[in-house]
């Protein structure tokens, strides 16, 4: 840290609303040290990742998410960055209505 320079210590509370279909709340400080302001304003901080969030699909192909906030910095509000990744990739089986509509035409 240079002579004369104040430190600057700030210090971030952040809400996230849980993905799952909990409506719990995470807070979390965040606290950044710096001996020049203008170093803190000239790149983002980030928050932790979240947990992954749950497959959006069973079969046929879905995604997993997870999210990290921007706490300071350059942040614009609500900035946040995201990770996906696949999941349930194995085909869906036929559903009972297509199977139905096979035998009608079978009978016919």
């Amino acid at each position: 840290m240079r002579k004369n320079v104040p430190a600057i210590r700030r210090r971030f509370k952040e809400n996230v609303k849980s993905t799952t279909t909990e409506s719990s709340e995470i807070g979390k400080w965040t606290e950044n040290s710096s001996g020049d302001e203008e170093l803190l304003r000239a790149r983002k901080v980030w928050s932790r990742w979240g947990k992954w969030s749950d497959c959006s699909a069973s079969c046929g192909g879905g995604s997993i998410i997870r999210r990290r906030l921007c706490v300071a910095g350059r942040c614009a509000p609500g900035e946040f960055e995201e990770q996906r990744r696949p999941c349930a990739k194995a085909p869906c089986a036929p559903s009972a209505d297509v199977i139905a509509s096979d035998d009608l035409r079978e009978n016919e």
